[in-house]
Formats: structure tokens, C-alpha cells, sequence
């Protein structure tokens, strides 16, 4: 089904031959656990109609190591509409270490320690997959001393994204999310220009700043794709 498709590519995939398009059905999108080389991908729909109606999907690297591998333990892309709305993008390709972002913790949609970058570890990971909800949990220590555990569960309407990071001492967390769009804050007046970032990532611009003890929201809004 995926060769059917018209593709301006010389030589083409299947050595100049072709398939008619519409000849061959597409194949059902299962959520699928990869544990051997730590890749989850939970999709709200999965049947075949998945690849052409813009159901939500998620992918998460869990805490394995890999080939030019970046420290994204434990991160995930998602895609909805479709369109891409948690993007994992490099920079910079064969980044400077220097410049401290692109293969750093702070580039990816991940929890972040004491400013610190993920570590490859083992982990353990409990799933269901219902037509209603697919729930993933991993686990693992991708820092010394934190146990930590991300859970998903996706429905057809919303991803529901939660950290838990446990240890004997105090550390700094930070929850790392990159959204493509224009950001609308809630109550925007509550914000303050801060530059407490900037020691440890000094990529960033326009930061703001709210201390707060309850719930905040803000949004994320695409004009095109």
C-alpha cells in the first residue's frame, strides 16, 4: 500500500515498476511497544483509516540507547489533525557541544533534572491498548538517585500526559514541552520577564515567568499546517 503511492523518485523504491494506486488496501495501524529498541507508538485510531483521517498519535522513546543517540529519554512527538503539534526538531545537525541544545535533554519534550541531560537506563513499562484508551506507563532512572514514571493515555479527543519523579533529595525539576503554534497564555498579566533560564539554556528568548500553587493553562494556536 505504502509503494502504491506516487513518489518523484529516481530510482524508484521498487526499481521503476508500479502499483496501481487503489490496487492494494492499507494495512490497520496497531499501537505498537518496541522494547528492544525503547519505541512506543500509541495511536488513537487503529484501524486502517488511520493514515489518511488525521487521528491523534503519539511516539515515545523510552531509555534505551541508539545510534547517534541524543540524551531524549523518555520523550515523546505527537501529531493530531493532521498535523504535527509536539515536534522534535534538531537545530542543528552535528551541534558543537558547546552550544548545549540540539542532543541535550532540553531540545526534546522530556522531564528535565537539575538542568542535567537524560541518561540511557533500564526500564520496566505497563500498557493497555483499548479501542477507548491507549495507557502506556515507563519507568526508569535516566537520572542517579530519581526514579521517575511517564504515563500516557490517548483517546480520540486528547493525549493525558503525567510525570511522577521520586528521590531521597531535593532536585530541580523542569517539564519540557515544544509546541508549533502561537502561544496564548491565560491570564497573561500574571506573567513577568525573567532570565533565570538563560544560565543553563541560553537559547532561549522572551522568557516569562509566574510563580504559581494551582492549575494554569495555556495554548497553542496553528493558523496552517
Amino acid at each position: 500500500w505504502f509503494l502504491s503511492h506516487s513518489v518523484e523518485r529516481e530510482p524508484s523504491f521498487i526499481y521503476g515498476e508500479s502499483i496501481p494506486f487503489g490496487s492494494v488496501a492499507p494495512p490497520a495501524a496497531p499501537s505498537s511497544i518496541f522494547p528492544e529498541a525503547g519505541i512506543a507508538m500509541l495511536r488513537a485510531d487503529e484501524s486502517p483509516s488511520y493514515w489518511t483521517n488525521g487521528s491523534m498519535a503519539v511516539l515515545q522513546m523510552m531509555a534505551r540507547g541508539y545510534g547517534h543517540d541524543h540524551r531524549d529519554k523518555m520523550m515523546i512527538v505527537m501529531h493530531a489533525g493532521g498535523r504535527l503539534l509536539y515536534p522534535d526538531l534538531n537545530c542543528i545537525q552535528y551541534e558543537p557541544p558547546s552550544i548545549n541544545w540540539t542532543a541535550n535533554s532540553v531540545a526534546h519534550n522530556t522531564l528535565v533534572v537539575d538542568r542535567g541531560k537524560t541518561a540511557n537506563a533500564p526500564f520496566t513499562h505497563r500498557h493497555e491498548f483499548t479501542p477507548e484508551v491507549k495507557f502506556l506507563a515507563t519507568t526508569a532512572s535516566c537520572y542517579p538517585g530519581v526514579l521517575q514514571t511517564r504515563a500516557l493515555a490517548l483517546t480520540r479527543e486528547y493525549l493525558l500526559d503525567l510525570f511522577w519523579a521520586g528521590s531521597e533529595l531535593p532536585h530541580t525539576y523542569d517539564w519540557v514541552l515544544h509546541a508549533i503554534g502561537k502561544l496564548h497564555l491565560e491570564n497573561p498579566a500574571a506573567y513577568h520577564p525573567s532570565s533565570d533560564l538563560l544560565r543553563d539554556y541560553w537559547w532561549v528568548e522572551n522568557e516569562l515567568r509566574r510563580d504559581i500553587a494551582q492549575s494554569w493553562r495555556a495554548d497553542f494556536v496553528q493558523q496552517n499546517g
